[in-house]
């Protein structure tokens, strides 16, 4: 949201300043400097565009470091995407996950490969194919041959776009993509 605020900002300024303050058509010094100005103010909107730009780690992670945004990992191999509390919670790697009740947190902790997810929490779709990390809505999963495959479901150019929904309509060729991908920026 402020990316875009951001955005639209420099584009009034950019459209305020290409009107406003110009000298007559025969005056090219004028032109020239209104020009570096409203180039200097798109660069330092690009700029600022960039740093408000979210930048994924390793992992799919809250800013406090909860993966998932603080799901069961076990609760979806119960086939329910269920909202852990930071009272049943752990650290696994570096990350911190959550979990519905203490007996949830025991069965992750006796096997943990088993329930972590597959391109550490990334949208399995988008993995293969914008060929990067993108976000997930944690309500959207599938187990899949006995891994959890998490998923991309909001909005996107206007609609809302489940990728879940793409990925049913080939599974195993959409993961074969997402793993070579995974190898890659993992």
């Amino acid at each position: 949201m402020k990316t875009w605020i951001i955005v639209l900002s420099a584009i009034m300024l950019s459209g305020l300043m290409a009107g406003c303050g110009q000298k007559p058509k025969g005056d090219h010094k004028a032109k020239a400097k209104t020009s570096q100005t409203v180039n200097h103010a798109k660069t330092s909107v690009h700029k600022e565009a960039k740093k408000e730009t979210p930048k994924f780690g390793k992992y799919f992670t809250t800013k406090d470091n909860v993966a998932i945004e603080g799901y069961d990992l076990v609760g979806y191999f119960q086939n329910k995407a269920v909202k852990g509390s930071p009272k049943y919670s752990l650290e696994h790697n570096g990350v911190i996950y959550h979990f519905a009740n203490a007996e949830n947190k025991k069965t992750f902790q006796s096997n943990p490969d088993k329930y972590l997810p597959q391109y550490n929490g990334f949208c399995a779709f988008g993995m293969a194919k914008m060929k990067t990390r993108v976000p997930i809505n944690p309500t959207t999963f599938a187990i899949h041959k006995g891994k959890l495959l998490l998923f991309f479901n909001g909005p996107y150019k206007g609609k809302i776009f489940n990728t879940k929904t793409e990925w049913e309509k080939d599974k195993d060729g959409i993961l074969k993509e997402a793993d070579v991908i995974w190898k890659k920026i993992k």
